[in-house]
């Protein structure tokens, strides 16, 4: 019994940040976090080197997108959520990574600059870590409620990310706006069913998930093919760049 138990959570657990069928009936952020994955996957490709780090890691459910020898998960011991399920190397004081000068060839931060209240300065620092010309692959909520309360401080257009990022001595070399509108409008009312409208209960949830979530998680899709889209509300930023040179 207990090892079916732990199959099953590993399949949830995967189902959380890659849906297939069982995430399109359960997962209530089907829409997004199957886009976030398209979008990983079209820029990991291109990521190279003997280093990586994962900026604020949680579970680092994305580990197996990189072709890198030495993988290293870094975060914060206290944040909005626990640790369970995390696989933290090292954690961290949240402003000052404790590595040396261009240690790694490439930093991934999915999900995590809306955490930082002093994001200018961590990009500064990642900069520092980061060997000349590496690669800085992040991706950030454009459209999203609050998480992870109190540690929840802000959101990023397409141009203020970029702006702030080639600032600090990075390049764009790919950007990607992760889900469209119809998508953005649906995705948001599937996570206010689940967060709002379902039960508390666990098992209810569970129960009532597929009868929900899967209709709003299809239509969205559906309609977000055929109605009219444009570029001006979406769900998430993901930003491929390279390291120039330093800071302004």
């Amino acid at each position: 019994m207990e090892r079916i138990r732990t199959w099953l959570w590993s399949v949830f657990q995967k189902e959380g940040f890659e849906p297939g069928l069982i995430g399109l009936l359960f997962n209530p952020y089907y829409t997004i976090r199957r886009r976030l994955l398209q979008c990983l996957r079209r820029y990991a490709g291109d990521i190279t080197g003997e280093r990586m780090l994962d900026l604020g890691c949680g579970s680092q459910p994305y580990r197996h997108l990189f072709d890198v020898p030495e993988y290293i998960g870094l975060d914060v011991e206290v944040s909005g959520h626990d640790h369970t399920t995390s696989r933290i190397d090292l954690f961290y004081d949240g402003r000052s990574i404790p590595f040396a000068d261009g240690h790694f060839d490439a930093v991934l931060a999915t999900e995590v600059f809306e955490h930082v209240s002093h994001l200018d300065e961590l990009i500064r620092d990642i900069n520092r870590v980061i060997r000349p010309g590496g690669a800085l692959l992040v991706t950030l909520p454009f459209v999203w409620p609050e998480h992870e309360r109190p540690y929840d401080y802000a959101r990023y257009t397409s141009y203020g990310i970029v702006k702030l990022l080639t600032k600090n001595g990075f390049e764009v070399a790919g950007h990607a706006k992760a889900g469209n509108n119809v998508e953005t409008i649906f995705q948001i009312l599937a996570a206010y069913v689940w967060h709002t409208v379902l039960p508390t209960s666990p098992t209810l949830k569970f129960l009532l998930a597929p009868l929900t979530l899967a209709p709003l998680h299809i239509v969205g899709i559906a309609l977000g093919v055929v109605l009219p889209t444009d570029d001006t509300l979406y769900q998430c930023n993901v930003v491929y760049c390279r390291k120039v040179g330093p800071p302004r």
